[in-house]
This record gives structure tokens, sequence and C-alpha cells, in this order.
């Protein structure tokens, strides 16, 4: 009888296949992060466009500024619509600038 719980064995038996799965993320990497590839230059590059440090960032999306310097400096992945959004902000603050305020 076979069936979903049969086993066939001995020769002739179809060899067995294993299980391919999603490739295992590493752990803490956020689901549909992107390699780090150049994201820690970017996001350096955004906050300071923005003249911000990281503490303003992490604060702005509700993270640590370790964990903030994390994802600058490599250690960690920057989510990928965190820095989405910074390179937006900074794009618009290049092209919107503060005005400068004669004293």
């Amino acid at each position: 009888m076979s069936g979903p719980g049969s086993h066939v064995s001995g020769p002739g038996a179809p060899e067995a296949v294993p299980h391919q799965t999603e490739a295992r993320r590493p752990r803490g990497r956020p689901r549909g992060a992107a390699d780090r590839g150049d994201a820690p230059a970017r996001l350096t590059a955004a906050l300071t466009a923005l003249r911000w440090d990281r503490g303003v960032l992490g604060a702005a999306v509700g993270r640590s500024r370790q964990v903030v310097a994390s994802w600058c400096d490599g250690r960690g992945i920057c989510p990928p619509g965190v820095l989405a959004w910074a390179e937006r902000m900074a794009r618009a603050m290049r092209d919107d600038p503060p005005p400068r305020v004669g004293g």
C-alpha cells in the first residue's frame, strides 16, 4: 500500500531528495533586508548631508544610537526603508537647503 506515510527502500527505490527551504538568514537580520553592500556608506553620506548624527536618525525611526551606528559601520543591516527614507531626506535638503540668516 502506498500513501503519504509509506516508505519505499531498497534497490530501485527512488532516491530521497532533501527538502529545499528558504535559505536561512543570519540571526537578527530583518526579513527583506538587502545585503550590506554600499549601504553603510550611503547611510553615512545621507546623515552628513542632513547634518544629523546617529542619535537623531535613531530617534526618528525608533532605534538607539548604537543600532544606527551598527548600520553605519556595517556590523548591522539597515532596513531598506530606513535607508531609502534617509536618502530622500538628504536629497530634499540638497534641493532646498535652509536659508542663510544674516547677522
